[in-house]
């Protein structure tokens, strides 16, 4: 409790930048942080080799080696390059659905890469409400297994609500 106490009289400072001049709305600065942090946290970083042993289809296996390219361009910092592989990791086929441990990762990773951050700040790719659906899909799928990343997950798609609308 006492951490949290410090954190949040740090977030209310008038100086501190990741509030508006006000001091009642958070600020761009705020908004825009860095979601290689979430991607690095929890489950994220699962070895492929433990997400490849629970792939039981093709379609599976080329999902896992999706993800793994898509999570290698976001922590290089190719986002465009990470979004094209996520999207065609959840285009594998329906049978993903029910490889719940490998599907909750690629939600999250795409909705850090739809949110933006300090280093992806390319509108053709930013989409707060896409990102939003992504971080609830994140969280339906980690839930049973993973309830911290699926609590993470909520929080982001708390993020990308608040996002959208302030329009930041």
């Amino acid at each position: 409790p006492e951490s949290l106490t410090a954190l949040f009289g740090c977030l209310v400072h008038p100086t501190n930048s990741l509030l508006d001049p006000s001091g009642m709305r958070l600020s761009a600065a705020f908004t825009w942080s860095r979601g290689e942090v979430l991607a690095s946290m929890g489950g994220m970083l699962v070895p492929t080799d433990e997400l490849m042993a629970d792939a039981r289809s093709q379609a599976q296996s080329e999902a896992v080696q999706l993800f793994q390219v898509a999570r290698e361009a976001f922590l290089e910092r190719y986002f465009t390059e990470s979004l094209e592989a996520l999207n065609g990791a959840l285009n594998t086929g329906s049978s993903l659905n029910a490889a719940g441990r490998l599907v909750w990762r690629i939600h999250l990773l795409r909705a850090l890469v739809l949110l933006g951050s300090v280093h992806n700040t390319d509108p053709r790719l930013i989409n707060p409400a896409q990102a939003e659906q992504s971080f609830l899909m994140a969280a339906r799928y980690a839930r049973s297994e993973y309830p911290l990343d699926a609590a993470r997950a909520l929080l982001g798609a708390g993020w990308a609500a608040y996002v959208q609308e302030n329009g930041e």
